[in-house]
């Protein structure tokens, strides 16, 4: 079998990994919440040595999911959201 290089790959900014602040910020959330949706099992988390990093996929995934279940486009302290702009 031959090496994988990332070269091999292409990625998109949907690949791009945030911390747990930068989740918060994306959904216009506090730290606190988004923990709180990891542990609760409705926002995938991967767990990098002792530090929660998210995948834009996943955020956007979750708010998608949010949208889906009958909410209106705001996040979770109830402002509206706007199509992020990448």
């Amino acid at each position: 079998m031959g090496k994988y290089r990332l070269s091999d790959r292409r990625y998109t900014d949907q690949d791009m990994l945030l911390n747990a602040e930068e989740a918060a910020e994306f959904l216009r959330s506090s730290r606190v919440k988004i923990y709180r949706l990891v542990k609760s099992g409705q926002l995938v988390a991967h767990k990098v040595g002792g530090t929660y990093v998210f995948y834009l996929r996943d955020l956007h995934a979750y708010v998608r999911g949010q949208l889906g279940a009958g909410r209106d486009a705001r996040d979770m302290d109830g402002h509206e959201l706007e199509s992020p702009k990448l």
